[in-house]
């Protein structure tokens, strides 16, 4: 709809009736669609107080404050909202997704199931739930449900995205590979999807298509600092020592702790001869982690004076 429009029409209902508990809800989604959060709050509360205990409205704010980024307060009004009605499959799916984030995956995965219980035809829900399993160990039923969510949505990138990270995992490169570029044709400026492909590839000894894919994740998003390492490790292992350099420098520019990031540049630059510089990216590695083994053998090993 019109979010000003409706804004305009809801303030008008109070005007005539300024306790409409109806009235403050639909002007709080009008002013959340508005990006007001602040204000869509106050005017969905107001509701509240009109309708304690309205399943509707702990679902509306469980949304408001997901979008603010309070997750305990979302938590809240989920946990509110599905007391008031068990039966609604949006409130288990985001306290999935809620909880999910907070590591507590056992309650993630029982609110995914109960969402799919009412809603069986949800990508997303089977997406969420595939990727909460896997991230369990059960690599078996989470592809499962990334193969359900497919089924349900051809087109959904994420879900290939997803499918092809599962099977990258079991070592199923190729396939892998099939998803991704699905994902990447239904959306083409995925940066995640293009670094995944590229490293894959690279896997597969299919160089230089894996740097086409890092280029272009960098050419999507400059500041990719993942794509910036992955360009440094292709063309390093090729002998391109000075276009190996460079990207790790950017990538460091993006990501400046990174360990592995300074210690493969430490490598390149002594390759170079360029041992006192190298020896300060390999210090920098240990700043950033001290057991670094790597690090720790490369900078033990410059340090030995020259025979």
């Amino acid at each position: 709809g019109d979010p000003p429009a409706a804004i305009d029409l809801y303030r008008q209902a109070l005007e005539a009736a300024p306790d409409h508990a109806e009235a403050h809800r639909q002007l709080g989604l009008a002013l959340e669609a508005a990006g007001e959060l602040r204000e869509a709050f106050e005017h969905l509360e107001r509701a509240l107080r009109a309708r304690p205990g309205d399943a509707t409205l702990h679902d509306n704010l469980g949304y408001l404050r997901l979008s603010e980024g309070r997750a305990h307060a979302a938590i809240g009004h989920y946990r509110l909202a599905l007391s008031a009605n068990p039966d609604n499959a949006t409130a288990h799916a985001y306290l999935g997704d809620l909880l999910g984030d907070q590591g507590r995956l056992g309650e993630a995965v029982e609110h995914y199931r109960q969402a799919l219980a009412i809603d069986p035809q949800s990508a997303r829900t089977h997406n969420n739930l595939g990727r909460a399993l896997v991230q369990q160990g059960d690599l078996r039923q989470g592809v499962g449900h990334y193969r359900q969510a497919l089924t349900i949505s051809p087109y959904f990138a994420q879900g290939h995205y997803n499918l092809g990270n599962a099977l990258s995992y079991a070592n199923q490169l190729r396939p892998a590979n099939a998803h991704y570029r699905q994902a990447l044709q239904i959306e083409p400026n995925l940066t995640e999807v293009h670094n995944s492909l590229g490293t894959n590839l690279a896997l597969l000894g299919e160089l230089p298509q894996a740097i086409e894919h890092f280029t272009q994740a960098t050419q999507i998003d400059p500041t990719d600092a993942k794509a910036h390492y992955n360009l440094g490790l292709a063309h390093n292992s090729q002998g391109r020592l000075d276009q190996a350099v460079h990207h790790y420098q950017k990538s460091l520019r993006h990501r400046p702790g990174d360990p592995n990031t300074h210690n493969n540049l430490g490598l390149a630059l002594s390759a170079q001869g360029k041992r006192e510089e190298a020896i300060h990216h390999f210090q920098q590695a240990l700043t950033h982690a001290p057991n670094h083994p790597q690090a720790q053998k490369n900078l033990s090993q410059h340090r030995q004076p020259n025979p």
